[in-house]
């Protein structure tokens, strides 16, 4: 395990407060990092949680890769996970992206936009 990964060691991952409507999914997915992997059990939501250590001044950040059907989720999905993952904080960052990712540092001080986002709108695309 590299040492960024090992950093990352202490901090338990994002899961859904609804586990009810959410399925912890045995297959991992082909990413080095720690993870699980969620689905919904109604629509085709899937959602890959995982904290990784940036390579910026961020930190160790939380990840969620959310998708639908294999495809870009659209603002429905992505509200849905925010609000059942209770992951409001976390920022939209996808660049184009097939899929999106919200991201948050564990470390409150280093909270807020990303230098990435600054040049962006900041406005969550229609998939």
């Amino acid at each position: 395990m590299s040492e960024a990964a090992d950093q990352c060691l202490g901090y338990d991952l994002y899961r859904p407060v609804l586990c009810g409507t959410w399925i912890l999914n045995p297959v991992k997915a082909p990413i080095p990092t720690r993870h699980e992997v969620w689905d919904h059990k109604l629509v085709k939501l899937r959602v890959i949680s995982t904290i990784e250590k940036t390579s910026d001044d961020r930190g160790i950040e939380w990840h969620l890769s959310i998708s639908i059907g294999g495809k870009y989720p659209g603002a429905w999905g992505i509200a849905k996970v925010r609000n059942e993952f209770k992951a409001h904080e976390f920022e939209l960052d996808d660049h184009g992206s097939r899929v999106a990712h919200l991201w948050l540092p564990v470390e409150r001080d280093k909270r807020g936009d990303c230098d990435c986002n600054t040049a962006e709108s900041g406005q969550e695309r229609e998939g």
